[in-house]
């Protein structure tokens, strides 16, 4: 089962505080569609921080929504961070230490650097939607490595 806004809360007193916070909920749920959970896994698969493929995605929601009583883009971040680490949790990803830079061209104004992570536990749930279908309908363009 997906993660819920009531799993979120009660992940750590950090996320308590969110309690009643209606832009909270809709961030996680915005960041909780089976294609932006793809994008975090492909992401996170290809040593990039989660949010990598889904920066500008995010980045224009967030700037849709009222405020929702949070104080400046720090805890608009945090709040995203957060959900994140809670929706990769049911498919067995859990935060590797350190943050790193968002790929270049994948840069936005909130968010140029964030989290990594790893496959670390047995998933409870797989995801129904195909990485490849997100890549053959053009929604990432990765490029093949070159062997060394």
């Amino acid at each position: 089962m997906k993660s819920t806004f009531e799993d979120f809360l009660n992940y750590s007193k950090a996320t308590k505080r969110y309690e009643g916070n209606i832009t909270a909920e809709s961030i996680l749920n915005f960041l909780n569609k089976d294609e932006n959970i793809a994008k975090m896994i492909l992401a996170s698969e290809s040593r990039l921080p989660a949010i990598s493929f889904i920066v500008q995605d995010i980045e224009n929601f967030i700037s849709d929504l009222d405020d929702g009583g949070f104080s400046g883009k720090m805890h608009i971040r945090h709040c995203v961070r957060e959900s994140i680490k809670v929706i990769l949790i049911p498919y067995g990803y859990g935060k590797i230490e350190g943050k790193r830079n968002v790929p270049g061209k994948s840069k936005g104004d909130k968010f140029s650097i964030g989290d990594v992570y790893c496959l670390d536990r047995v998933p409870r749930m797989k995801l129904k939607y195909v990485i490849r279908e997100i890549i053959n309908k053009g929604l990432i363009y990765l490029t093949p490595l070159k062997p060394k």
